[in-house]
């Protein structure tokens, strides 16, 4: 018997020879193939061997074979998962996106959630998962359930993060969506997010204008202060106000809203005189534009701002104007607000006057 180093051996086909007693090779090899040649005139049966190290990776070739039978399989299952709730999903999608069509918002929602455990069943962060809640947030947007509304479309907008679910022009109407259902709720948090959303986003919806833009860059400003955030507030407007001069000009009407809100910021920022500097401007384009409403609100936050300035002559200068111009405008409610705010400053006026004379 031939024994060889390598992992190939010679075997000798000898009658009656045993190999009982022979010790063992270590490790033992796996035959793998077996074949005759010649050798000095006698025929030998060579023995193609395998060694161990093969033969583990034999073994993890059959398992990785099982897990990629399992994953091939697995795949199979989310890909008829995929076809059938597109099937069930796309007509309800197209029923709630017709802008000409009716349906029963309670059914729609029953069906829409039984499509939720097809959804699962492909995955729970699956794009089919973030299209289905965004269709679930516009139905309760339309049964003027606003909080259902806010907590599916945010979960669908979470889920989208992760694997793009939905097209740009979704995601700022869905943004959109949400902004107006955080106002409806006075949730200043949830409405600067989605008022940022739909900033960052606009520029990629095409139908809308300028002013539109300009309009949601306010909104942003807006719930800014209203969240406490008075510095990025004000950031914000000042940026909004100079591309709305240069865009519009320095007198356009749309001005007087970012005006009055960089107003606000200001004096929260305990900056009066930038605060009556923009109201100033507010109120020269409000009567220009001759926006009443615009206009007699501005001179009642003249008034007040004089006061805590301590020029009452000042205030009562702009409360006058503001009862002169309820009269000129025929409006009897906007004409008792104004006799009101006089009455209050003539009664703080002398409840200052006799404690100054009290000893």
């Amino acid at each position: 018997m031939f024994r060889a180093a390598s992992a190939f051996c010679i075997c000798l086909l000898l009658s009656g020879h045993s190999l009982a007693n022979e010790p063992d090779p270590a490790p033992r090899a796996f035959v793998t193939g077996v074949y005759q040649m010649k050798i000095n005139g006698r025929f030998v049966q060579r023995c193609l061997l395998e060694p161990p190290a093969a033969s583990e990776d034999r073994m993890e070739m059959e398992r990785l074979g099982d897990c990629s039978r399992m994953q091939i399989a697995e795949a199979e299952k989310a890909a008829r998962a995929t076809a059938k709730f597109a099937k069930k999903f796309e007509p309800l999608r197209r029923t709630i996106l017709d802008p000409t069509g009716t349906f029963n918002a309670s059914r729609m929602i029953a069906d829409l959630w039984a499509l939720e455990a097809v959804a699962m069943r492909i995955g729970q962060q699956s794009p089919e998962m973030s299209r289905l809640y965004s269709m679930l947030s516009l139905v309760e947007a339309k049964r003027g359930n606003h909080v259902d509304q806010l907590v599916l479309g945010e979960r669908s907008l979470d889920i989208h993060a992760m694997n793009r679910a939905l097209t740009d022009e979704e995601v700022f109407y869905l943004h959109h969506d949400l902004l107006a259902a955080a106002e409806k709720l006075k949730l200043p948090d949830n409405a600067v997010v989605h008022a940022r959303g739909a900033v960052e986003w606009m520029d990629r919806v095409t139908s809308l204008d300028q002013l539109q833009r300009f309009g949601l860059r306010e909104s942003l400003g807006y719930w800014l202060h209203e969240a406490g955030q008075f510095e990025a507030a004000k950031a914000n407007n000042q940026t909004l106000l100079a591309d709305a001069e240069r865009a519009l000009g320095s007198h356009d009407g749309a001005l007087s809203g970012v005006l009055n809100n960089l107003a606000q910021n200001s004096y929260k920022l305990g900056e009066l005189e930038a605060a009556g500097q923009y109201l100033s401007r507010c109120l020269e384009i409000a009567h220009l534009h001759k926006r009443v409403e615009r206009e007699f609100d501005v001179l009642f936050q003249l008034g007040v701002l004089a006061q805590e300035q301590g020029d009452s002559e000042r205030a009562r200068r702009h409360f006058q104007q503001r009862l002169e111009l309820a009269e000129r405008e025929h409006d009897e409610d906007l004409y008792m607000q104004a006799v009101a705010t006089l009455d209050e400053l003539q009664s703080r006026a002398q409840a200052d006057k006799n404690d100054r004379s009290s000893p």
